[in-house]
């Protein structure tokens, strides 16, 4: 058994196969829970990193006008929602779209906040899938390949 991790590929393909195991649990969890980390610099920018049933996301905001004033104290935000079921999740496209691509299941796009007006929103959208089934499949041939 020792021998079986002697060797750079089969260390790498242990290391992909825990990251494809974790993002799988991040996909399978994100259907009924989505987990939110909010970063505010000042009062004018906003980041957000998303994990929901439509993927993993972006998105950045910038103001376009006079913010309200804030205490400061919110810098870092971690947010939890929890769903029921898919139909329950708010419509991720609610907003008013400039430009956008989407294209089996990646979404890109800038847009105006109706709700926020003074938030230009830049979003970024990428699908679980492809992120673990690429691993999945690296970490089996590192795994299962012959080492020199």
């Amino acid at each position: 058994m020792g021998d079986f991790f002697k060797g750079w590929k089969r260390k790498i393909g242990i290391v992909t196969l825990l990251m494809a195991l974790v993002l799988m649990n991040g996909w399978v969890r994100s259907h009924t829970i989505q987990d939110e980390l909010l970063i505010r610099i000042g009062n004018r920018f906003e980041y957000s990193f998303r994990s929901s049933p439509y993927g993993l996301q972006w998105s950045g905001r910038r103001s376009n006008g006079a913010q309200p004033p804030t205490d400061g104290s919110e810098w870092i935000q971690y947010q939890v929602w929890r769903f029921l079921a898919l139909d329950q999740y708010p419509n991720l496209f609610w907003f008013k779209r400039e430009w956008q691509w989407d294209f089996f299941g990646f979404h890109f796009g800038e847009g105006t906040n109706p709700v926020l007006p003074r938030y230009r929103e830049h979003y970024w959208m990428v699908p679980y899938w492809s992120i673990t089934i690429p691993l999945t499949l690296l970490s089996g041939w590192l795994l299962i390949s012959k080492p020199r």
